[in-house]
């Protein structure tokens, strides 16, 4: 009779769990929440963590952060608890575990549920991917970068006191003193990109700016809702600052010419009122 009244708390505990995994599974089952229009059940952020980008919570296991793989662990767990919740008939102590542990239809239903959420972990890296790309945006040091640039583009542009030098060695025939000048002049040129290569980086990083405006705020990916706006708002922030790294490079530059050119004008002016 023990045995019989045994056997009766074990089915009644494993028909307990079964029908706690069966509604798990079916509110992360990707099939059943299409067809069902099953809201998702966790909002996860997507943020940027210099120089790494984070989901809260994360969403791989074994991060050393919490992770929604932890979350459903910890819910698997608490349907199995149940078999704790009173002693053993047969023995006056210890619980039912082992016998809701072997039991073949839980082990099964603990399968499609890992199967799931791993299915779904990869759909979310596949999504964290297309914001991935924009990842030199805060990666790649901006002076460095412009400084490897301006070398790489800048084109020399001599003076007219050099022009009038070299005009002045050619005509007396110094050759020879002007090679051994050539070396110093180089020095004393002045090297700047072109305009042109300015306008082509400020339109590179425009696009970059709209492409980043394009991306998605949020986004719901199986029983998961990514909320992208913590990291989408520091791109946008970042491209902001590399379109800024060159036009406001060439406005100050600009600014400089004309202030230069103003004060030469009223300099000759003066002179010229003078004679």
């Amino acid at each position: 009779y023990v045995g019989y009244v045994n056997q009766i708390i074990v089915e009644g505990f494993c028909t307990i769990i079964v029908s706690s995994l069966e509604y798990l599974q079916s509110q992360i089952d990707p099939v059943n929440i299409a067809r069902l229009d099953i809201s998702p059940l966790i909002e996860i952020k997507l943020d940027l963590v210099q120089p790494e980008v984070l989901f809260f919570p994360e969403v791989v296991e074994g991060s050393g952060r919490e992770s929604i793989h932890d979350y459903v662990c910890s819910w698997m767990k608490g349907f199995y608890n149940v078999a704790r919740s009173m002693k053993r008939v047969d023995s006056g102590d210890g619980d039912y575990m082992l016998e809701v542990e072997a039991r073949l239809e839980i082990r099964d239903l603990v399968a499609e549920v890992t199967g799931h959420l791993c299915d779904n972990v990869m759909l979310v890296k596949e999504y964290e991917s297309q914001f991935l790309k924009y990842s030199h945006l805060w990666r790649q040091d901006l002076d460095q970068y412009f400084q490897e640039w301006w070398g790489a583009v800048a084109e020399e542009e001599p003076s007219s006191d050099d022009e009038v030098q070299a005009q002045s060695e050619d005509e007396a025939g110094g050759q020879g003193l002007k090679e051994e000048q050539d070396e110093e002049e180089m020095k004393e040129r002045t090297r700047k990109p072109p305009l042109e290569a300015f306008e082509a980086k400020i339109v590179e990083f425009l696009g970059i700016q709209e492409e980043v405006n394009a991306l998605p705020y949020t986004e719901d990916i199986g029983w998961l809702r990514i909320d992208s706006k913590p990291l989408r708002s520091q791109m946008q922030y970042w491209a902001a600052k590399w379109v800024a790294l060159f036009s406001d490079f060439m406005m100050c530059d600009i600014t400089d010419s004309m202030s230069s050119m103003t004060a030469f004008m009223e300099s000759a002016a003066v002179v010229l009122a003078q004679e």
